[in-house]
């Protein structure tokens, strides 16, 4: 029975791992995908998509939690960002509103340009939630919407420090 046990565990851990090989390659499929076409979007929101229910998304996810504020967000699933660039376009000058506003309309950018997703689980809505409000990060953190820009920013975004912690 001890033996039975044990190449039970033994076969639960290499299950484990050939999952996490495998969920590893697909999402490294996906950023490979996103390279070759150029940071497509659609390409952008398939990789997204892949780690929703990574061990990634659930330290993401752990993470907001324990901000200020966090678990009330993600439980009360707080209406994503949907600007109004009219609006926006009033307020004053050097504003958050009309700063986010000028880069969306410079760059002719669609402020919906996000995929939508059904909010389905809490990894489903903290997605949509940081798509919907990637733009306005490049204007509080200054960063560009350069590839460089980009990769700046994605790099400080929740689900990259949660796959890639500090040592």
């Amino acid at each position: 029975v001890f033996s039975c046990s044990k190449n039970s565990r033994k076969s639960a851990i290499i299950r484990g791992a050939l999952n996490q090989l495998i969920t590893t390659l697909k999402n490294l499929l996906a950023l490979v995908g996103v390279a070759r076409r150029g940071g497509d979007l659609k390409a952008v929101a398939d990789l997204v998509d892949s780690l929703i229910d990574s061990p990634q998304m659930a330290e993401c996810l752990r993470r907001c939690r324990e901000q200020a504020g966090g678990a009330a967000m993600i439980d009360g699933r707080y209406p994503p960002f949907q600007p109004d660039m009219q609006v926006l376009e009033c307020l004053p000058e050097g504003s958050l509103g009309r700063s986010y506003a000028e880069l969306m309309v410079s760059r002719g950018y669609d402020p919906e340009f996000f995929r939508p997703r059904p909010l389905l689980s809490d990894a489903h809505w903290l997605t949509q939630r940081i798509a919907t409000t990637h733009d306005i990060h490049h204007v509080v953190c200054g960063f560009g919407t350069t590839p460089e820009g980009e990769s700046r920013f994605g790099w400080r975004s929740p689900p990259a420090k949660s796959a890639f912690p500090p040592m």
